[in-house]
């Protein structure tokens, strides 16, 4: 990869030492991706358990486990669009965009047409016979359907899957978003900074778009089902964005030892303090400020309250490890290690089954939901998702994975797994 500065000439783009990767795997990003999909799984046995409804101070912790879905939304944010940054900022060559959805669908669609099909077949039979259902799923059209026959996010064991369709349209509409900033940031072929700092000003317009999308919702009427569509959560995946412009930046940045390259090796080098501001924002986001812990209809501002503190909560966890030094740290083993860095591989099993194991133990059971036994649901539902998606990564994801060899390589950089559970490899919950 190469750049230029405002001269036309080549700028030396360091490897190695102490600038942020921006190709190849990060296990320390598998690592989130693991936390943020057992957090989802910690906040649904909250849910099914009824511990998520009482007014203890644990149950407002468990209920704030939701934070899994804004991590994995910045991660994909960060993933999939680093390699339009590096077009933007490294003169890299644009990814292709037909090779790029194709590989998307691949990574999505087999495994979760799977989970839904065992979801309806189980706990919605009645539901089987009508064409209708199976469109509105395999299709992932759930969160536009006015009239749905479920209630709240969807049907026993398809609960999460209301992130995916957000995840879908971010995907679909990203080549465009990167289009637009794109040609917003090389208007009058200006030097590297003013690029880098267009393409966060942008980005900043994206995410207050979503603060705006969000007060609308409540005006003239309360329109729930927008909560479920993406301009409400650009603010979630934008952020990731422009982590990605960063790193690309300090890349490419000219001189030794520059500005962007100094802050995101401080930022990397603060990462337990990062951290600690986080839990404190947890903590924040875990009182009436942000709304009641059990689901229920949040006022216009603690709507936005809770949308900005989980973008806030994101970034300090998500930025700290994207920042990373591509030299080894504790930080990045800490997170990174064998096993973290597998549970982040299968972290998108993880999140498309945890509903339905959790569901399953209650009927095949015959326990009454939302009475209690914590600590027992929340055991079986572990065990019982890891070793389902464990199969499921195997014998699902990595055969369709293998698939992707059949697409010819992206012109340029290319993007890495975002996150799951959430997707690319992170879905929600």
């Amino acid at each position: 990869m190469s750049a230029t500065g405002s001269n036309g000439r080549p700028l030396r783009v360091p490897r190695g030492g102490d600038v942020p990767a921006i190709s190849g795997h990060q296990n320390a990003l598998d690592g989130l991706r693991a936390i943020a999909a057992l957090a989802v799984l910690l906040v649904h046995v909250g849910g099914a358990t009824g511990v998520a409804f009482r007014d203890t101070a644990w149950a407002w912790l468990v209920a704030r486990g939701e934070i899994g879905v804004p991590i994995f939304f910045v991660l994909s944010g960060l993933l999939l669009y680093r390699p339009w940054a590096q077009t933007v900022l490294a003169d890299a060559p644009a990814p292709d965009v037909p090779a790029y959805l194709w590989r998307r669908i691949l990574r999505v669609m087999p495994a979760y047409w799977v989970v839904v099909a065992v979801a309806l077949f189980a706990f919605s039979p009645d539901r089987v016979s009508d064409a209708t259902t199976w469109l509105i799923w395999l299709l992932m059209l759930q969160n536009y359907d006015p009239e749905p026959w479920w209630q709240g996010t969807g049907p026993e064991g398809l609960i999460q899957m209301w992130t995916l369709p957000v995840e879908l349209a971010f995907y679909v509409t990203l080549p465009i978003m990167a289009g637009l900033l794109g040609w917003y940031a090389t208007r009058g072929r200006p030097p590297l900074p003013v690029r880098a700092r267009r393409l966060l000003i942008g980005l900043g317009v994206f995410a207050a778009a979503s603060i705006v999308f969000t007060i609308l919702m409540f005006h003239p009427e309360y329109r729930p089902r927008w909560a479920l569509w993406l301009p409400r959560h650009w603010i979630w995946f934008a952020p990731g964005m422009a982590i990605a412009v960063l790193t690309v930046w300090a890349r490419v940045e000219p001189g030794a030892d520059g500005p962007v390259r100094r802050f995101c090796r401080g930022v990397g080098g603060l990462a337990g303090s990062c951290w600690l501001l986080a839990l404190l924002c947890y903590g924040i986001a875990s009182t009436p400020l942000a709304g009641p812990a059990s689901i229920g209809v949040l006022t216009e501002w603690e709507s936005v309250i809770r949308l900005v503190l989980y973008a806030v909560i994101a970034v300090l966890v998500v930025a700290p490890t994207a920042f990373q030094p591509e030299r080894p740290t504790l930080y990045g083993w800490l997170l990174g290690n064998p096993v973290m860095s597998y549970l982040g591989r299968i972290s998108y099993s993880v999140f498309l089954w945890h509903a339905v194991v959790i569901t399953g133990f209650y009927e095949l059971t015959g326990r009454r939901e939302f009475t209690g036994n914590f600590w027992l649901v929340l055991a079986v539902a572990l065990a019982g998702t890891l070793l389902i998606a464990a199969l499921s990564y195997r014998l699902v994801e990595e055969p369709v994975r293998r698939l992707n060899r059949l697409v010819p390589a992206r012109r340029g950089a290319t993007a890495e797994r975002a996150a799951p559970g959430v997707v690319p490899d992170a879905p929600p919950p």
